[in-house]
């Protein structure tokens, strides 16, 4: 039976770096750590995962560290980098990362050699389009190339060895990386370039059936697939460095020539069967909006809309056919009713539900409303009386979560405040601090002062105006975050981040006090 040895698992790593002679596994206490009978070897939760290995040369006896690229779980991750800084420096400086390691020893420093010449070409590849990383692509290329020469000259493979493209030194021009990629890849290329083609037949094949399934649709679709396959087929043969085949300019055009045709037929079969949807929808649509239920929306009580789907899809004109074509007229007043009466009943929930402490979601949902009711001014006012009431409810309650987390963590928010690094957690409501030139957050973002400082100026013009929301993508930037909204009392809410107006007043004095924001605009800051 063979022996067991446990010690911590720091030692594990360690005995395996320095090849100390144990007869028998090495192991840690839970076992998920743990060497082979030989030592060569040291795994992580299984011999399924090799963490590293010290490879023998049979015949010179010369010894190759190989350790594991590709990392699975934050555990795993850990048990190499405890590996990782248990090897001397030396064996450190000579260790070879391979990506997908094979644990075969020196039977698999091939497969491993090409892992690792793979793993380059398809750095190579990304550099054809990459903006700021490329010159990182090619440098993390050109070292894996170098690894895999390193592998095969070690295994006395020197044919293999001389097959591994080398990369010019500086940054070779996209010409240079095509023609070693052809010379790496050509054989997949062309491989991948006749499957698309094959699929391109099929499916100019299923389009140019008048009886396929799916109709006049599904040929379209097919037609659609079959032109993007035969594109595509294209690409792989001239990135192949080949002369595309001419079917696939062939399939192209034919493809092309047949959406005309269809295209058209499809869109009269669209307004065809939504007329009909139509007519068969509309006595129980117009019966619904003749109920009371229907008519409550006008006078501002709440409802609840009860449409079957199919009737739903017609009246709101969210269905394909609908919004491609567009509802009758005698629909869109129907239409236009219905919307008001989900967006009623949208406010009524968010106004009923005393869970949540949001009163910008109580405002959003009013705005909605008012939108829809403009017609009915009455109705405007009897839900922005309501609105206005729960919204100020939901900051009445805010106002005392806030107190009450503030007295519980009055201890970590007091030395945070002081510039002591302390989680406070997503509990604790959102603040800020000047540490340096940054502004950072207790949720552990941060920005440049001089950005926050432009941004005060800004913030100050909107609250004078009474605050304002932003659509997403449109707002002020800040470091790398969008604004979304500015309140009148200067509350905010920054990317994830929501600044009650009592933490925005107090962050804001001390951005004004410091000396950055004597020179700063608010030239910069908006996009």
């Amino acid at each position: 039976m063979r022996k067991r040895h446990v010690y911590l698992t720091s030692e594990v790593f360690h005995l395996w770096a320095n090849r100390a002679p144990v007869a028998g596994d090495i192991r840690n206490a839970g076992g998920n750590v743990f060497t082979s009978a030989d030592g060569a070897r040291v795994f992580s939760y299984g011999t399924h995962y090799t963490i590293g290995q010290w490879v023998t040369h049979p015949k010179t006896g010369a010894t190759l560290l190989l350790l594991n690229g590709r990392h699975y779980s934050n555990t795993t991750a850990k048990h190499c980098r405890e590996a990782w800084h248990a090897l001397p420096r030396d064996a450190r400086d000579a260790a070879v990362t391979v990506l997908f390691l094979s644990g075969d020893g020196f039977a698999g420093l091939v497969a491993d050699a090409a892992s690792l010449v793979a793993d380059g070409a398809d750095s190579l590849e990304r550099s054809h389009t990459a903006r700021t990383n490329r010159p990182y692509l090619i440098r993390h290329a050109r070292a894996q190339f170098a690894a895999a020469v390193r592998l095969l000259t070690f295994a006395g493979d020197a044919r293999r060895a001389a097959d591994v493209p080398a990369i010019p030194d500086g940054e070779p021009d996209k010409e240079t990386i095509r023609a070693i990629l052809q010379a790496l890849r050509g054989r997949e290329y062309l491989a991948k370039a006749r499957e698309h083609l094959e699929r391109a037949r099929g499916r100019a094949t299923e389009a140019g059936n008048p009886h396929a399934w799916g109709g006049t649709d599904g040929r379209i679709d097919a037609a659609r697939m079959a032109t993007q396959n035969a594109d595509t087929s294209a690409g792989l043969y001239r990135k192949a460095g080949k002369k595309p085949a001419p079917e696939c300019a062939r399939i192209v055009a034919s493809m092309r020539a047949l959406l005309a045709t269809l295209e058209p037929v499809a869109a009269a079969e669209h307004r065809a069967q939504l007329a009909r949807d139509c007519a068969n929808a509309s006595g129980s649509v117009a019966a619904y909006f003749r109920s009371r239920h229907g008519r409550a929306v006008t006078r501002g009580r709440d409802t609840r809309v009860h449409l079957h789907a199919w009737e739903w899809e017609h009246v709101t004109g969210t269905n394909r056919r609908a919004s491609a074509h567009g509802l009758p007229d005698e629909w869109r007043p129907l239409a236009a009713r219905y919307h008001a009466a989900r967006r009623v009943d949208a406010l009524r929930e968010v106004c009923d539900d005393t869970s949540h402490n949001d009163a910008r979601a109580i405002m959003r949902a009013l705005s909605a409303v008012s939108d829809a009711l403009a017609h009915r001014p009455a109705a405007v006012v009897h839900w922005e009386r309501i609105a206005r009431a729960a919204a100020e409810a939901a900051n009445v309650r805010a106002a005392a979560e806030y107190a009450r987390l503030a007295r519980e963590h009055a201890e970590s928010i007091a030395q945070w405040r002081a510039g002591a690094s302390v989680r406070l957690g997503y509990s604790v409501p959102t603040m800020a601090r000047i540490r340096g030139d940054v502004v950072e957050t207790s949720r552990g973002a941060s920005v440049p002062l001089e950005h926050a400082a432009r941004l005060v100026r800004i913030a100050q013009r909107v609250a004078q105006r009474g605050g304002a929301d932003w659509v997403p993508g449109t707002g002020p930037r800040v470091g790398h975050y969008q604004v979304q909204s500015i309140g009148a009392d200067l509350s905010a809410v920054i990317g994830c981040h929501e600044f009650s107006a009592e933490e925005s007043a107090r962050i804001v004095a001390d951005i004004i006090a410091h000396p950055c924001y004597a020179g700063a605009t608010a030239d910069g800051v908006t996009q």
